[in-house]
């Protein structure tokens, strides 16, 4: 929970994040739009993840203010794209990302998110292993 601790000591709201990157999710060859059933499906279970996680926020750091969102983004950016979407729209000071390493051989100790973040935010950005982040 190192994004609770930081944000418990300083007083600040912790963003829980969760984008739905349609543009990877229709695929490089998807002409006529996805099912908003799919859509809507991945909406549940971007939101399943962020409550989960202010869930766990919730109970290791009380004092701590919590917001969730789940954002949809079509652009050709990605999550990252996304997520910075979203820190440029709510004051976010320090982003906080879990690193899985299972991208290519370039990006092994990074995941491709974290590593597009980090050179291109303008906020520190704060990696963790994926199973302790917050």
């Amino acid at each position: 929970m190192h994004g609770a601790a930081v944000a418990s000591r300083s007083g600040a709201t912790v963003h829980v994040l969760n984008v739905v990157d349609l543009q990877s999710a229709g695929g490089v060859f998807n002409a006529g739009g996805l099912d908003e059933a799919f859509v809507e499906r991945l909406e549940e279970q971007g939101q399943q993840a962020v409550d989960r996680l202010a869930a766990q926020i919730d109970e290791a750091s009380p004092d701590v203010a919590v917001e969730t969102e789940v954002a949809r983004f079509t652009e050709f950016d990605g999550i990252a794209g996304g997520v910075h979407e979203y820190v440029d729209n709510h004051d976010v000071d320090l982003v906080v990302i879990g690193s899985h390493g299972r991208s290519n051989l370039k990006r092994q100790l990074l995941g491709s998110v974290a590593t597009s973040l980090i050179g291109s935010l303008d906020v520190p950005v704060l990696v963790v292993p994926r199973d302790a982040r917050s």
